[in-house]
């Protein structure tokens, strides 16, 4: 993949990109862009694919102020302005799966499909969001979790249904990018986002009229597979499949799976 720099809302962004086909977005999640590392490369072959990276996340520089959810959703219309694509198709992974949700209802002139794998928004966090849980939640995460490496390899562990299929040096490479200054609470404000209110996004995924498809790991230890379902309850327009022997970090564990999926879908 290409890699370049270029600035988006004042923001220097990093993006990736390869092929000539149909423009096809990738939008990661808290795991950051390492998570398509291993499908990149095989879906060029027949799309013109974009990977960013989010404002704060991966080699991009972190924003001014803490963005909401609308506000990466605005920030991606901007940034396909920039590269020039009047319409793509949005893959979103966890929290970058309500991202593209946003995005395909603030600006559904631009958008031509959709694929949501194991995407964040139907969990019910509001215990989460009271202010003293919160508190320790956030220390926990910037002072002891994200500091370490270790720590951190050891719990990314439970998002694979093997960890054996873990790239080697994902841990290593993911501790160096939120190791930059201000990146771990750009990390955390996403986290926050993410404790949003249940209801207003099964509005949000209800008034979806773009084809969707819908993927899950069976064995999704952050997102249970139910979560699939209900999403596809939903969205009008959706189709589904969980696919066995995989946990949340599906496009790390299932990569063959994934760009078949998404060929069969186009």
């Amino acid at each position: 993949m290409r890699q370049s720099d270029i600035a988006v809302d004042g923001i220097r962004t990093r993006i990736e990109q390869d092929g000539d086909g149909a423009p096809l977005v990738l939008i990661h999640g808290l795991g950051g862009p390492l998570m398509w590392e291993r499908v990149t490369s095989q879906l060029s072959k027949d799309f013109r694919v974009v990977s960013v990276h989010l404002p704060g996340f991966g080699e991009s520089d972190c924003p001014p102020i803490s963005l909401t959810t609308d506000q990466y959703a605005n920030f991606l219309c901007n940034l396909l302005d920039a590269l020039q694509i009047q319409s793509a198709t949005l893959v979103g992974i966890s929290y970058g799966g309500e991202v593209a949700v946003t995005f395909a209802l603030r600006h559904p002139e631009r958008i031509d499909k959709l694929i949501l794998i194991a995407s964040t928004g139907l969990e019910d966090h509001s215990i989460l969001r009271l202010n003293f849980i919160w508190k320790i939640v956030a220390a926990c995460a910037k002072h002891i979790v994200l500091r370490s490496e270790g720590l951190m390899c050891l719990l990314g562990r439970f998002s694979f249904y093997d960890s054996r299929s873990r790239p080697k040096d994902l841990c290593k490479k993911f501790h160096e990018q939120i190791a930059a200054d201000g990146k771990v609470d750009v990390w955390l404000n996403a986290l926050w986002n993410i404790f949003s209110e249940r209801d207003e996004f099964k509005k949000k995924l209800q008034s979806l009229r773009v084809p969707t498809l819908i993927l899950w790991g069976k064995h999704d230890r952050f997102l249970l597979p139910r979560l699939a379902e209900e999403f596809h309850r939903l969205i009008p327009n959706s189709t589904v499949n969980v696919l066995d022997a995989c946990g949340h970090s599906v496009p790390l564990e299932r990569a063959e799976e994934v760009c078949k999926e998404l060929r069969s879908f186009f």
